[in-house]
């Protein structure tokens, strides 16, 4: 009996000083896109080296506090690596400020991921101050963005900017259209479409769209 005790003893003390035993070689980190971006690779790699405790501990300090860290989980492989497996935010609108060179990028929850100088994503300007990496754009930003959003996919607009309470944007060097900053997105962009199509055999096109009320004012 007294042996069984102390070999029960024995594996419960190996449990406990093991990962203090063991270090970690290597840590490789991925995600959905690949390879994890260079930056948080290369504050992983500082811990390479440190006992398994220690590196895990340290490891979920980082991803804890990385804003592009959506979810993660981690995987010790014996005898001597630590994977990491995370799902990054995507990037999905810049939002910019006429004050300020840099843009912020958005993922599709608002949240601002980075500020970046340039973006390729449909773009969103305002007046006033950026916000923060790790903020959220405000209720009016958001809806503004997930609208520019839906008619960059429709008709590869691109750009609009916030003034006052509306969202201006230009179509085709020609139509000036106003939205509100609130309501139904995808309503707004379908009566903006059945406006345009309107006009598709017309040699003349409309100089202003105003979708801001329930029935929209067109000016000609």
């Amino acid at each position: 009996m007294a042996f069984y005790v102390f070999i029960l003893l024995g594996l419960g003390l190996s449990v406990y000083f093991l990962p203090t035993l063991v270090k970690v070689k290597e840590i490789k980190c991925s995600s959905q896109f690949g390879p994890c971006n260079i930056n948080l690779q290369n504050k992983l790699q500082g811990i390479e080296g440190k006992n398994i405790r220690i590196a895990k501990k340290e490891v979920k300090a980082i991803l804890t506090t990385e804003v592009i860290v959506k979810k993660y989980s981690l995987q010790f492989i014996i005898p001597d690596k630590l994977l990491i497996n995370l799902i990054e935010r995507k990037a999905k609108y810049a939002l910019g400020s006429s004050s300020y060179a840099k843009l912020e990028i958005v993922d599709e929850e608002g949240l601002i991921i980075s500020l970046e100088e340039s973006s390729n994503l449909p773009t969103l300007k305002k007046e006033g101050e950026l916000n923060n990496v790790g903020e959220k754009v405000s209720k009016e930003e958001y809806f503004a963005l997930t609208l520019i959003n839906t008619l960059f996919d429709s008709y590869q607009i691109k750009e609009g900017k916030i003034e006052g309470d509306s969202l201006i944007i230009n179509y085709n060097l020609v139509t000036k259209a106003i939205f509100p900053l609130e309501g139904d997105s995808e309503l707004l962009a379908s009566s903006f479409s059945l406006i345009l199509k309107k006009y598709e055999s017309s040699k003349s096109q409309p100089k202003v769209i105003d979708l801001r009320f329930n029935n929209p004012v067109i000016s000609e």
